[in-house]
Order: structure tokens, then sequence, then C-alpha cells
């Protein structure tokens, strides 16, 4: 996890990034059982692919007014989302300044001020530090407020209410990202026109690396690089968190138009990635693989970029 007080780009890279390359091998098509358990690996596409994309947040109709908030994640790292007292976008790392506590335990909700259970730190939906326990005595002399504020994200941005964050704004252009991406982002605009995301978003833990949603794509499921896949069969929004090397929390938004509780169950149960990954064992062996579709290769060559940016 990015400890909160520091930035993606002020971690030590992890060396052998160039090795960990080959083990995705594009000419042959194969790919090494070491990317989806190895620690080193997965600490480097920690900070080379989630500290430095584009990566889905949510959808701006979870946030319909001021003071409206909901808990996202960005990598391994918990991020708030939500609409200021001007119904401005503000996202900012979900952990209190003073003693790295979680501010927004749950899921969504409103409010007028954040606030730190644990000591009372609070701050305004910009992020600014304003009050805590003691303020203004033994403190004055050694806290400015101006210091202490929430650290928000990079770059913050949106697309037809498709909303993404970074951790890293100088790694890609959003324009750059929508050139790539924007078939994709279409079709789920124009999903999510339809569906009321403030109603639950489904969420699991499975024993596969986050890479899963890349090597086991349908016929007709899109990839949206690096961590979500959409199933046009089940009409089901995947997002892929790491967790560590062989486990992900994975999120589904359901995108189907007017369905009820029930029947987004039973989207779920016929879902072939939620049903493939909620059956892993846990410990199971992480096997070699090979690439066996178009977007597969599109997803292991990007990768393979940026592991290769790590190396020194």
């Amino acid at each position: 996890m990015f400890p909160p007080l520091y930035r993606v780009r002020d971690f030590e890279r992890t060396p052998g990034g160039r090795d960990a390359a080959k083990l995705a091998d594009l000419a042959r098509g194969t790919l090494d059982a070491a990317l989806f358990a190895d620690r080193e690996i997965y600490r480097t596409e920690v900070q080379q692919i989630f500290g430095s994309s584009w990566l889905f947040l949510g959808h701006e109709n979870q946030l319909q007014n001021p003071g409206d908030w909901v808990r996202t994640r960005m990598g391994t790292q918990s991020i708030i989302v939500l609409r200021n007292t001007e119904g401005e976008l503000r996202a900012f790392i979900n952990t209190c300044r003073h003693a790295g506590y979680r501010l927004c335990p749950g899921d969504r909700g409103s409010l007028t001020r954040i606030q730190c259970e644990l000591h009372g730190w609070t701050y305004d939906l910009d992020g600014k530090f304003v009050a805590m326990a003691g303020y203004g005595g033994a403190f004055q002399s050694i806290l400015n407020r101006d210091d202490w504020g929430l650290i928000s994200l990079a770059g913050l941005a949106r697309y037809e209410g498709l909303l993404f964050g970074t951790f890293d704004t100088p790694a890609e252009p959003f324009e750059d990202f929508l050139a790539k991406a924007r078939p994709m982002l279409d079709l789920l605009a124009s999903r999510v026109a339809h569906v009321d995301l403030t109603s639950v978003v489904y969420k699991w833990n499975v024993h596969a690396n986050w890479k899963f949603a890349a090597d086991h794509l349908g016929p007709d499921d899109l990839l949206l690089l690096p961590n979500a896949s959409f199933s046009r069969d089940s009409q089901i929004l995947h997002v892929w968190h790491p967790i560590n090397p062989t486990s992900t929390e994975v999120w589904a938004y359901v995108l189907a138009k007017d369905a009820t509780e029930q029947e987004k169950l039973d989207l779920i149960a016929r879902d072939e990635q939620l049903g493939y990954a909620t059956k892993l064992a846990y410990g199971a062996v992480a096997k070699a693989k090979t690439i066996v579709s178009a977007q597969q290769r599109v997803f292991y060559k990007a990768w393979t970029a940026r592991i290769v940016a790590s190396a020194p």
C-alpha cells in the first residue's frame, strides 16, 4: 500500500524490470507462472502500472448532490470521491494525515465535513484541514493548517460521466488514454446512462492475480486497461483491485437497464469471469499460460512497456 504521506514517484523502483518483462514472451505467446505469484513483479506492477495509469473510479451519477461521497480504490489504495459545496468533483486518498486512520469506512454517504473518528482531525470538502481537538492551544505554534490537508489525486478526469483518477499525471495525458479506450468507454457510457449506480456494487475477494481478467476474456468481452473488463453477455463491468500477488478484490457493476435485484443476481450467476474466479481454491499454485486472444496480447504488450520502464 502507498503510505499516505508519499507519492508513488517517491518510491524506490523495484529492480529487474527488464527480466520481469521477459516472462511475458509475446513472440512465443507464453506467460511464465511467476507473473501471477512473484512478489517483486507484483510490487513493480503496483508502482509502475497502478501508480501511473488512469484508473476507473466510478460515475458522476453516484454523486448527485454537494457533500455526496463514494469510496473506491486505485491499486491497493482506498480513495474517496466527492462533490464539494460548489458541486465540483474532488478525489482524495482515504487516509487522515495525522495517524493514517481511514476516514470513510463505508461505501458511500453524504457529509458537510470529513472528520477522522480516531482523534477528530477535520477537513472541508476541498480537503483543507480546518479543525482538530485542541487546535489553537498546544499546537498553535507548531502546526500550519495549510500543510496538513488531505492528499489529492494528481489527476481527476471525466468522460461522458465516467470518472478516472491517476497518482501521476505526467505518465500519460488523459487525451492519450481516451484515444485508445474510447470505443469501450462509449459503450460503457451508453449503458451507465440507463442504470442507477447509487445502488449496491457487488464485491468479492478471489484467490487470483489481478491480471485474471486479461487471461479469461470471453469472445465478446472487452478489456479496459489496466484492470477493468466488461461482459456483453452478463452486462457486468468488473474492476480487479490487487490485494497481493495471488489475491484480488473484484468489484462488479451490473449495467442492465431497469434490472431488479433478482435479475442482477441472475446475471452475476451466469457471468463466466466471476464464476471461474470465485471457484479458485486458496493457495492454488500459479501455472504458466499461453496468449490466446488479440486483447490478451494487447494487454501484455502494454504491461511489458510499463514494466520495462521500471528497469534501472
